[in-house]
């Protein structure tokens, strides 16, 4: 049996997944709707169908920018010449960076 919590707590990520939901939600009803003021007729499935997958492949994109910009840093680290202490130093930078 799962235990009830009447302290009224909701975790911080519970939340902020909740508003995450409910915004997204908001706007692909606003997008569909301005869609239909313009006197175009779709499928509201397909059309969010279509706003997750772009929402996707920005994501997929980001961090595959991310990683590629992480690693020509670490490239651009180990070519500079530095002393060891100083290419650690850069390195545990870099670390807490991302």
């Amino acid at each position: 049996m799962e235990d009830i919590d009447i302290t009224g707590y909701e975790s911080p990520i519970n939340l902020l997944t909740q508003i995450s939901t409910e915004l997204n939600e908001g706007i692909e009803k606003q997008i569909y709707t301005a869609i239909q003021t313009i006197g175009v007729d779709i499928n509201k499935e397909e059309l969010i169908k279509a706003i997750n997958y772009d929402r996707n492949q920005y994501e997929t994109g980001y961090k595959n920018g991310y990683k590629k910009a992480k690693e020509d840093l670490k490239t651009a680290i180990e070519d500079v010449s530095l002393t060891d202490m100083q290419r650690n130093v850069m390195s545990a930078i870099l670390e807490n960076l991302f």
